[in-house]
């Protein structure tokens, strides 16, 4: 968790307090333009401010959006001075910075290029019209619980409310063995706050962004997940049930 905030930002579970955070998060998650972000790029290196960013990424990647939300502001405060943008406007520009270090980092890297590699071998094997669901949502899963936390999902939270669920969940109905898909169900639509859902696509669209140049194929598969319709009911959104699912399942 980042190590810089104060008691009026410690972490709280209350549906009300996370619904605040979300939307304090969220106001950073909106898109920025391209010559803004250049700007803001050049300004980073010039004024010596990569190792803030090093720490809003590490903040980001705890999943703890009212804390994040917080130490970005504080960010966006000592930059301010020496930038033309008020800290409003600063806010989701340090955001974005913050979410290319993190994107660019070799554990996300390297789960890309396992997908890369395991997708080109499966087009040799088999030809480009093959099709192996289970094998692609296994990386989805991986994928995206990892970038669940850069959209603002509070990882905290989910574990207290899939404990909730487990506690709650009737012993006898334990053998049926679908546990915690029934705990990630609940868990969508309960934590389907700010824009995290639709964030999270975002995420995915940057992540083959940024690999796009090395591993081709990995990030047409992630476009192909984040492009897909967006559905009304949270339970049928398949990035957002994936990124929900492994945590889920550490309270089983």
């Amino acid at each position: 968790m980042p190590d810089e905030g104060d008691a009026s930002s410690a972490p709280t579970h209350e549906i009300a307090d996370l619904q605040e955070a979300a939307a304090r998060f969220a106001a950073l998650t909106g898109p920025t333009d391209v010559q803004s972000t250049e700007a803001f790029s050049d300004l980073v290196a010039r004024e010596g401010f990569q190792d803030r960013l090093e720490v809003v990424a590490d903040a980001l990647a705890t999943g703890a959006p009212g804390e994040s939300a917080d130490l970005i502001a504080r960010v966006a405060a000592e930059i301010e001075p020496r930038c033309t943008r008020d800290r409003l406007q600063i806010g989701p520009l340090v955001y974005r910075a913050g979410l290319a270090v993190r994107l660019r980092r070799p554990d996300l890297g390297q789960i890309v290029r396992d997908l890369d590699q395991w997708l080109e071998a499966a087009m040799a094997a088999e030809g480009e019209s093959w099709e192996d669901t289970e094998v692609e949502e296994l990386f989805l899963q991986s994928l995206a619980s990892g970038l669940a936390p850069l959209a603002g999902l509070d990882v905290a939270a989910t574990l207290h409310y899939a404990r909730i669920f487990m506690d709650n969940f009737p012993p006898f109905s334990r053998p049926l063995g679908d546990v915690d898909e029934r705990a990630t169900r609940w868990l969508a639509q309960l934590l389907d706050m700010g824009r995290t859902r639709a964030a999270l696509r975002q995420m995915l669209l940057e992540l083959a962004t940024v690999w796009e140049e090395s591993q081709p194929r990995a990030a047409s598969r992630l476009r192909a997940w984040a492009e897909a319709p967006v559905p009304s009911d949270q339970t049928q959104d398949l990035p957002w049930m994936h990124a929900l699912l492994p945590l889920a399942r550490t309270q089983v």
